[in-house]
């Protein structure tokens, strides 16, 4: 199954087309987002795979940020543990959801590895890429399931909160004040 979705972003001014396809194995991603950091324009190219329980199994990005160049190519092999050139990054054990901070599909994924029932809380450490600073680092967040249709999603380390709206595949419909999808589904 193929499902293309347009998000446009608030905070950067961006628009991007998501498109993800899905398999008996898995979920291959891949998107594009056009938009403008304070230091610039940026474009965020992006491919994410998953297996058939939605964890992050491998993720490609290619970034240019006011005529700076940003690579990252990441797997995370059977052991969970995320690879780099053949050298294991330790920093990243027991993460797997990942978080790019330009796109609100990346919310997607532990809202739909989590399956949590309504009212459920829980604290998921995740790999975060900073678009715009071109940095990663590790950060604890909480996602809480308040209807069938509404997460709330609590970033530990800043004390960031929004209120997420998805629609039956989990896909983010409004994010409020950061994420509106503009077509799709």
């Amino acid at each position: 199954m193929q499902t293309t979705i347009c998000w446009t972003g608030q905070d950067y001014h961006s628009s991007e087309v998501c498109n993800i396809a899905s398999t008996a194995g898995g979920n291959e991603i891949s998107g594009t987002i056009d938009g403008h950091f304070e230091n610039g324009p940026f474009q965020t190219n992006y491919f994410i795979t998953t297996n058939a329980r939605w964890e992050t199994t491998s993720f490609e990005i290619k970034s240019t940020v006011a005529g700076s160049q940003f690579q990252l190519n990441f797997v995370r092999n059977e052991k969970g543990l995320w690879i780099k050139d053949g050298i294991q990054a330790d920093e990243f054990t027991g993460c797997i959801d990942i978080d790019i901070s330009v796109t609100p599909f990346t919310n997607t994924l532990p809202i739909n590895r989590l399956h949590l029932a309504k009212k459920e809380r829980r604290r998921i450490a995740v790999f975060y890429i900073d678009i715009e600073k071109q940095q990663t680092r590790r950060i604890d967040q909480f996602y809480t399931r308040l209807s069938d249709m509404v997460y709330r999603y609590e970033n530990a380390s800043n004390n960031f909160k929004s209120v997420i709206t998805v629609d039956d595949a989990g896909l983010v419909i409004a994010y409020p004040d950061h994420f509106l999808r503009t077509a799709g589904k």
